[in-house]
């Protein structure tokens, strides 16, 4: 799935559940539903329309509920950028179980046609049959409509970005099951045939391609095939999805007419269905134009400028110009017009659409056939993550221009979220007493992720007992001195849209004042408070605050253990202690080898390179490498980050651990280390 913004973390599901909700009677239904799959081959990964008619108003941030039949497989991680009504991205979404909780982007009025597309996270039952998939508005009573899926043996699907003839375009083949119980093993060799050898370059970059959605261990081109060796991250899978992005520099056939791709593995063979090329008018100009970068670090911001010679097309006054870039999470979910600029001029409107931004000419704009575009810095784009040579395209019309490679170099930071170290971050209260309003001030060390004006968010996570009330005024919250542009709270969480855009590895001060009226809860003890970003999936970081006389004390026991990243030992009394493993983090999270609870904390623990046991009183967890759940006792629960193995040992989720066998986790300034104590 594509990198999503996250309109309400899965972790706080069950504070927003806390909050009262009051149903309005359904006393209509809606009309005219139809869903449509964009492939009805079971098993398959499918882009979702369902249109209907209204019959009552739906005011903004209301809601419309999708329930997918339980055979069908709905991915918990859909969110608004997975999500659009109307064309518009949802303002929020919410997923439990099959059922997807959508709240509109702006108001629809009874009559009004409505259009929903869920873009990403629905995969077709295994089997063929009718399926039903039921939609309801707030004020509007279930309708249902019953979806045919068809099950195609041995043949996968192909899905392209353009099919038009000599197109360069992206391929996505399958997702579909192995033969007699085959499964993919690290290093071996998927071999793909394509219909003609000029479809592909001499070289494929290895970045360019996804097996299971991981990046392919190494690409070789040998005429009309390509050899793909499997990652580790799809050892093990008895499914098989390719995708080779448009940047691998593919190109249609010449002609039109009904092709298939054959793919190989482990002696077994596969063909595709047929897909079409269409009759294509428009051109490939191939690699013909440079792209400058501002910095060519990996994940770093950037400006980005490029002229594109357009031949014997010609670019005027109110032409759509569309700019793709090669990797998810470049581009951010809103630019400013005035961020980019045509011929020197600064578009009249700019839009988004995951990795591509469409780029409206100005008022009085000269007709031309060389266009020079400037991406300034305040656009927010970001670099891939991850060093290689990539390529852009723009598209004019029926045409299409590559860029040549452009190098991005470095090594990423792994600190938590991505490559921020939150580590030292800080919430206060500027008064702890019980049952009084106070002002919240958050001190985030940095994001990982940009956040647009107006457009993404900030969420503070308060426990049950904090009172926050129905509404907060915009002017009761700054963020870095500047009063908010919108505040929503949501249960006990408080949402704040920034007024200024806020740029990757950047400090942000958030201030909720006393005059918004959020009140200490009525008990003494210490209460978490977790901070969350719209664009990233794991919360920036969570910190305890005392109310009522209870002091979190920022002092650590002398015999605290003390972790430090990509460092293999940890320190305890002054002494430093051998580890199998360094710690390192995961998508935000610390993973820290089992030893370490062993050795460090004097816990019961067992392991080998499969599983790990730890004991603590009547308390025991058990853990399996490869697996994102956890046993305690006999009860299972969901992990943030799967169980790993390195150097034969098992790496265990500290934060996990610390707050099922109640141990502070935290940060040690003095030293610059993660502490653990109990």
């Amino acid at each position: 799935m594509r990198k999503r913004k996250q309109g309400l973390p899965i972790v706080l599901a069950a504070t927003v559940a806390a909050g009262t909700f009051l149903a309005a009677p359904q006393a209509y239904a809606i009309r005219g539903l139809d869903v449509d799959a964009k492939t009805d081959q079971a098993g398959e990964e499918s882009k979702y329309t369902i249109s209907f008619e209204l019959e009552e108003d739906l005011d903004r941030g209301e809601t419309i509920t999708i329930r997918f039949e339980d055979d069908f497989d709905v991915d918990e991680r859909i969110d608004e950028r997975d999500v659009e009504v109307n064309g518009k991205r949802a303002r929020s979404v919410d997923v439990d179980d099959n059922v997807i909780e959508i709240e509109v982007p702006e108001d629809l009025e009874d009559g009004d046609d409505v259009t929903v597309e869920i873009l990403d996270g629905i995969t077709n039952p295994d089997d063929e049959g009718k399926f039903y998939v039921k939609v309801r508005t707030e004020y509007e009573s279930w309708e249902t409509f019953n979806v045919k899926i068809v099950d195609e043996d041995e043949e996968f699907s192909v899905s392209l970005n353009d099919a038009k003839a000599g197109a360069k375009t992206s391929y996505i083949l399958g997702k579909f099951d192995l033969k007699s119980g085959d499964t993919l093993k690290k290093g071996k060799t998927i071999t793909v045939t394509f219909p003609d050898a000029k479809m592909l370059p001499a070289k494929i970059n290895r970045d360019d391609v996804r097996v299971n959605g991981y990046g392919a261990a190494n690409v070789a081109v040998d005429k009309r095939e390509v050899e793909i060796e499997i990652p580790s991250g799809a050892d093990g899978d008895d499914e098989l999805k390719i995708e080779f992005r448009q940047a691998a520099g593919i190109q249609n056939p010449d002609k039109k007419g009904s092709y298939t791709i054959e793919i190989a593995y482990d002696g077994e063979e596969y063909e595709s269905e047929s897909f079409t090329i269409k009759e294509g008018s428009g051109s490939s100009a191939g690699s013909n134009f440079a792209v400058s970068l501002s910095n060519s670090t990996v994940g770093a911001n950037a400006s980005y400028s490029f002229e594109v010679d357009l031949g014997s097309k010609q670019l005027s006054y109110n032409s759509q110009l569309q700019v793709e870039f090669p990797a998810n999470g470049m581009v951010p979910a809103y630019i400013a017009p005035g961020s980019v600029s045509i011929n020197g001029t600064p578009a009249s409107n700019v839009w988004v659409n995951g990795n591509q931004v469409n780029i409206m000419t100005p008022y009085g704009f000269s007709p031309s056939s060389k266009v020079n575009v400037v991406f300034a810095p305040s656009a927010n784009l970001v670099n891939p993550r991850t060093a290689g040579d990539y390529r852009l395209t723009v598209k004019l019309a029926d045409s299409t221009f590559t860029s040549q490679p452009f190098t991005i170099g470095g090594t990423l930071n792994t600190g938590p979220n991505g490559g921020v170290d939150n580590s030292a971050a800080t919430i206060s209260l500027s008064n702890p007493a019980l049952n009084a309003p106070t002002a919240i001030t958050v001190q985030i060390r940095g994001l990982s992720a940009p956040l647009g004006r107006g457009q993404d968010f900030l969420e503070l996570a308060l426990p049950a007992g904090f009172t926050v009330p129905g509404t907060i005024q915009p002017a009761h919250v700054t963020v870095n001195g500047l009063a908010a542009a919108y505040v929503a709270t949501r249960g006990q969480n408080v949402v704040i849209y920034p007024a200024q855009d806020l740029y990757p590895n950047t400090a942000v001060n958030l201030v909720i004042g006393e005059a918004a009226n959020i009140k200490t809860p009525a008990t003494a003890q210490a209460y978490s408070i977790g901070v969350y970003s719209s664009e990233e999936r794991e919360p920036l970081f969570i910190r305890a605050v005392g109310v009522g006389g209870v002091v979190v004390s920022p002092t650590v026991p002398a015999d605290a253990a003390h972790l430090r990243l990509d460092v293999a030992s940890f320190t305890k009394n002054g002494q430093s202690y051998p580890l199998a493993a360094a710690p390192y983090t995961v998508n935000g999270n610390t993973l820290v080898p089992a030893q370490f609870f062993r050795d460090a904390l004097g816990l019961s623990t067992q392991w080998n390179n499969q599983t790990a046991v730890i004991i603590s009183g009547t308390t025991v967890i058990r853990f399996t490498v490869g697996e994102d759940t956890a046993q305690i006792g006999q009860t299972t629960v969901k992990l943030k980050v799967a169980v790993q193995e390195k150097n034969g040992m098992p790496m265990l989720p500290i934060r996990f651990i610390a707050d099922t066998l109640k141990y502070t986790l935290g940060w040690d300034g003095t030293t610059s280390s993660i502490v653990m104590y109990k």
